[in-house]
C-alpha cells in the first residue's frame, strides 16, 4: 500500500496529463508570443519568418521539448529529391548561415517525425532545458529570439539563389 501511494505521489509530480500538457504548451507559446514582441519590434520586424521563406519546402521551426530547445532551419519538400537537393544547397551556404549563431549548425540529412514523415534539418540546439521547468523559460525564449534572428538575417542573405536553384531544379524534373 505504501508503495503504490509513493509511485502514484510521484507520478502526479512529473507525468502530466494530454490536457495538462496542451495548456502548457499554450501558456509557453502565449508567453514567448509576448516576451518576443518587443524584441522583434526593436529588431524593425512584426512576425517571425517561419514558414514564409519563399523558398518551396523550407521553413523556420522553433522547437522545445523536455531535454531541449532547437531553432530549426528545416527542408520538407514532399519531393525526396528536391528535398535532398534543397538540403546539399543550403549546407553549400553553410559558413553565412552559421554566422554569428550562439553554436554550430547541427546538419541531419535524414529525420524523420513522430508523424512518420521524413525532413531535412539545419538546427542549433540549446541541451538541459525543459518546456515543463518555468524557471528554464527565460533561458529558451532568449536562445529562441537570439538564434532565430540570425538565421532569419543568414536565410535572407541566400534566399534568392536558393529560391532560384530550387525552382529550376524542379522545373527540370
Amino acid at each position: 500500500m505504501k508503495n503504490g501511494y509513493w509511485v502514484q505521489f510521484i507520478n502526479s509530480i512529473f507525468v502530466y496529463s494530454k490536457e495538462d500538457q496542451k495548456q502548457l504548451s499554450v501558456s509557453f507559446w502565449s508567453t514567448f508570443g509576448e516576451v518576443s514582441k518587443p524584441f522583434l519590434r526593436k529588431n524593425d520586424k512584426k512576425k517571425w519568418m517561419l514558414y514564409n521563406t519563399r523558398v518551396k519546402g523550407v521553413e523556420l521551426k522553433f522547437f522545445v521539448g523536455r531535454k531541449h530547445a532547437s531553432v530549426i532551419l528545416e527542408m520538407n519538400h514532399r519531393n525526396e529529391d528536391v528535398r535532398l537537393f534543397t538540403f546539399e544547397l543550403l549546407h553549400s551556404y553553410r559558413e553565412i548561415l552559421h554566422c554569428g549563431l550562439q553554436s554550430d549548425l547541427e546538419w541531419v540529412l535524414i529525420e524523420e517525425l513522430p508523424s512518420g514523415k521524413e525532413v531535412s534539418v539545419a538546427q542549433v540546439k540549446m541541451e538541459n532545458v525543459d518546456f515543463h521547468r518555468q524557471d528554464d523559460w527565460p533561458f529558451i525564449f532568449d536562445f529562441f529570439m537570439m538564434n532565430m534572428l540570425v538565421l532569419e538575417n543568414n536565410f535572407l542573405e541566400i534566399s534568392e539563389p536558393i529560391r532560384a536553384d530550387v525552382a529550376l531544379f524542379i522545373a527540370h524534373l
